[in-house]
C-alpha cells in the first residue's frame, strides 16, 4: 500500500514507512461540459473548464493548463469523441508549454468516432500542458461534451 521497509538504524527492527515521493499526485481529471465546434484543418484547444478530480489545484479550468508545480515524470491522455457521420483524419494532441509533445491520428469513417492518446512527459517545475484536437472533414465538426466522452487527465508517476 505504498510504504517501504526502512532501517531504523543497527540492532533495531526496520520499520515500514510512506515516503513522502510515494503519492500519484498531483493528479486530474477534466473535460468539456459542453458540445464544442471543431472548425476544419485547424488544431483547437480543448476547452476543459469542468473537472471530475484535481488533488493540487494544478490544472486551471479558465486557461486548461496543467502546471504541475513539481518536478517529474507524468502519464498524460486525452480521449474525444467526434459526432456525425463524415470522413476525415481526427487527430488528439498534447502540447507541453505550447508545443505538441505527442499526437495519433484516426481515419474517421462512419457516424460518432473518437480517439485517445496517451504519453510519459518530464516536467519541471513551471512547465505546463494542454490538449487540442484536429478534423479535416471540410467544414466544423462537434465533439461532446460530458465527462464520459471528452477527457484530458493526467498523474506524476512514482518510481521513475
Amino acid at each position: 500500500d505504498g510504504q517501504v521497509l526502512t532501517s531504523t538504524g543497527a540492532g533495531s527492527p526496520p520499520a515500514f514507512e510512506t515516503p513522502a515521493s510515494a503519492t500519484n499526485t498531483p493528479a486530474f481529471s477534466a473535460y468539456s461540459s459542453v458540445d464544442r465546434s471543431i472548425s476544419n484543418d485547424t488544431a483547437t484547444l480543448i476547452a476543459a473548464n469542468a473537472e471530475n478530480f484535481d488533488t493540487d489545484s494544478a490544472y486551471n479550468n479558465s486557461t486548461y493548463k496543467f502546471t504541475p508545480g513539481v518536478a517529474g515524470k507524468y502519464f498524460l491522455y486525452f480521449r474525444y469523441f467526434y459526432t456525425g457521420a463524415f470522413t476525415s483524419t481526427i487527430r488528439g494532441y498534447i502540447y507541453k508549454n505550447g508545443s505538441q509533445v505527442a499526437h495519433n491520428d484516426f481515419t474517421h469513417v462512419q457516424s460518432d468516432n473518437g480517439g485517445m492518446i496517451s504519453t510519459i512527459v518530464t516536467s519541471d517545475t513551471d512547465d505546463y500542458f494542454q490538449a487540442y484536437t484536429l478534423q479535416n472533414s471540410g467544414s466544423s465538426r462537434s465533439i461532446v461534451g460530458g465527462s464520459s466522452l471528452n477527457e484530458f487527465g493526467g498523474y506524476k508517476l512514482i518510481g521513475v
